[in-house]
């Protein structure tokens, strides 16, 4: 019964860190250009490391070497934090942009002069 569990959250963890990579490389892309330079291809190695931190941590830990463990464990808070305010980051230039959007949505076409809250122009007859 633990073994499917382990395996779940192995499988779940890996997904969601590859999930993680790819997001931070599609946004170093577009923060490039659409070129790759060494930011775009360290980006997702930066959240891969941030990732495996905590298994290399464990993993010293029952090697019974403690302060690699807790370095290891040190380190991962200023990983954490770059993954975390990346991830912020791209969440904020997304909704920044649908907000850029929206008055480009509400504005009149350039043959429609009249706000589309006014009424229609009434013609008067002579």
């Amino acid at each position: 019964m633990v073994l499917p569990i382990r395996l779940g959250a192995v499988a779940l963890g890996l997904v969601c860190s590859c999930l993680g990579m790819y997001g931070a490389f599609e946004f170093a892309m577009k923060l490039e250009g659409d070129a790759v330079t060494y930011i775009t291809l360290a980006a997702p190695v930066i959240a891969g490391a941030a990732a495996s931190i905590p298994v290399l941590a464990e993993a010293t830990w029952r090697e019974r070497a403690y302060l690699k463990a807790l370095l290891w464990w040190a380190a991962l808070v200023p990983a954490g934090a770059v993954v975390f305010f990346s991830a912020a980051e791209r969440v904020h230039v997304a909704k920044a942009g649908a907000q850029a959007e929206l008055p480009k949505l509400h504005s009149p076409s350039p043959t429609q002069s009249w706000s589309a809250q006014e009424p229609l122009p009434t013609r008067l007859v002579a």
